[in-house]
């Protein structure tokens, strides 16, 4: 549960707790809107094994996007680890999931709380882009329009012609992650239910 959220319908989903790929679960969804919405609950217990170093690079662990069944897909979600720190992590902006070519948010998020993300594919502006909310005020849930977003990917990132699906997962190294109450809709309002 999240404070001023309605409450969880239970049926949370857990990530594997594995250092291999935890590979991507996609489920199709009607009536996709065509600049849409989301919004999910996401909870890290620990940040050992978020992201594996391959080549001398750090990889990003990914946890959410929407896109098209079988490709393309649009731009993501991603877990990182902050520096020296295991009480804390980040969430990163990406067409694809290279550490050079993310956007991170400018704040960290605590270890082992339960925390709102919101995210909108807004295609009504050109170049289009990913914003994001992270926390946002709760006077502002369920309101007619959205708050400043907390941060956005870079502009001109590519979009599928359609979006039918919300693809979950596809990131190297997993310290176990919770995820709840994922919401798609076509406006703030109706992914930030109070």
């Amino acid at each position: 549960n999240y404070e001023g959220l309605a409450p969880s319908q239970k049926n949370r989903a857990r990530f594997p707790t594995t250092q291999s790929k935890v590979f991507e679960a996609c489920a199709v969804v009607n009536g996709m809107p065509s600049s849409p919405w989301f919004s999910f609950l996401i909870r890290l217990d620990k940040t050992e094994g978020l992201g594996l170093t391959r080549d001398g690079k750090q990889q990003l662990f990914g946890i959410f996007r929407i896109g098209k069944a079988g490709g393309p897909n649009g731009p993501g979600l991603y877990l990182k680890p902050a520096a020296g720190s295991t009480d804390q992590y980040f969430v990163a902006a990406s067409k694809r999931a290279n550490p050079e070519k993310t956007v991170t948010s400018p704040i960290g998020l605590p270890v082992g709380k339960p925390q709102l993300i919101v995210g909108h594919y807004n295609t009504q502006v050109t170049p289009h882009r990913l914003d994001i909310w992270l926390n946002p005020p709760m006077d502002t849930l369920g309101a007619d329009q959205a708050p400043d977003a907390t941060f956005s990917t870079a502009d001109g990132v590519d979009f599928p012609a359609a979006f039918d699906a919300v693809i979950l997962g596809g990131g190297v190294g997993s310290p176990g992650v919770l995820m709840d109450e994922i919401r798609v809709g076509e406006t703030w309002a109706e992914v930030t239910p109070h």
